[in-house]
């Protein structure tokens, strides 16, 4: 099972900023920290048809699409994502 999939439209507007060209970006699943919804967004070069392993950037969005800048918010957030990561994502094996 993986975590990261399609973007929701809701959160369209907050990547579209950050893509470059010859990237696609791809969302976790929602997380709730704190009373909160959070989502990864990932950004990987495409290789022809197929999506590069290497990731070349991440953002970490709320529910509603902004942007989170406060740092310890932002590392508590990323340890949360790792972790759910290396737990519950299988493409990663």
């Amino acid at each position: 099972m993986s975590i990261y999939g399609k973007v929701p439209d809701s959160l369209k507007t907050a990547t579209e900023s950050f893509i470059e060209k010859g990237e696609m970006a791809e969302a976790s699943k929602p997380v709730v920290y704190k009373e909160n919804t959070y989502h990864e967004i990932i950004y990987s070069r495409k290789m022809l048809w197929a999506k590069s392993k290497d990731i070349s950037g991440r953002i970490i969005v709320d529910g509603n699409g902004n942007l989170i800048k406060d740092k310890t918010l932002l590392m508590d957030l990323m340890k949360l994502f790792y972790y759910y990561c290396i737990f519950f994502d299988t493409r990663m094996i």
